[in-house]
């Protein structure tokens, strides 16, 4: 059995707290583990203010954007990013699954889809960017590779919704801006597809 004074000093070494309780009641083990714990505690440490400098350092905000990605060109640059979006899109899917949730991925609707929506007057003021614009390119560019793997999603079992002709036959304002916004009526729209299309998907609302 361990002495008092052992038991004493096991009880209150500050590192007690986070030891197994086998270690707990034998000053050599917990002697032992507190000594493992602070060369753990110091290598944190010292990797925490290694990566803080390497952060302060760097020529671009690591934190949001990430380790910089280099490409030849920009349709590799899409391909890479639509490859991410469907390896998200199924690894969501399958965790869901796991946990019993159902699961509903759309492709919202975009102004630079070719033959989407008529636009009214007012849109094709303010809803239309310039051709070499991001959002136009990235649309025009990116949707098919979108719509690619939204297909491939579809073969993997995911429940995978294309809501880019969402608007075809709308002749009221839509699109409020000439990113992806849109106005209270193209909301409510949306919604209201998206509410049809989860109740009648297979397993409807859990």
């Amino acid at each position: 059995m361990p002495s008092a004074s052992a038991t004493l000093w096991c009880t209150n070494t500050p590192t007690t707290g986070s030891a197994p309780p086998i270690v707990r009641h034998s000053s050599f083990a917990l002697a032992l583990w507190h000594g493992l714990e602070r060369r753990s505690l110091a290598r944190e440490g010292s990797l925490e203010a290694a990566l803080a400098l390497r952060l302060a350092e760097a020529p671009e905000d690591l934190q949001a954007k990430g380790p910089p990605n280099r490409f030849a060109s920009r349709g590799e640059m899409l391909e890479s990013a639509a490859a991410l979006w469907r390896r998200a899109s199924l690894q969501m899917a399958q965790l869901s699954a796991a946990n019993g949730i159902s699961y509903h991925h759309f492709l919202q609707p975009s102004q630079y889809v070719a033959g989407s929506k008529t636009f009214t007057p007012r849109e094709r003021q303010r809803a239309l960017g310039p051709d070499n614009g991001f959002a136009a390119v990235g649309v025009r560019r990116g949707y098919p590779l979108l719509l690619a793997a939204g297909q491939e999603l579809e073969r993997r079992g995911v429940h995978f919704v294309d809501l880019t002709g969402a608007f075809r036959d709308e002749a009221r304002d839509i699109y409020r801006d000439d990113c992806c916004h849109l106005t209270e009526p193209g909301y409510a729209l949306l919604a209201e597809r998206i509410a049809r299309e989860v109740a009648s998907a297979p397993g409807g609302l859990r």
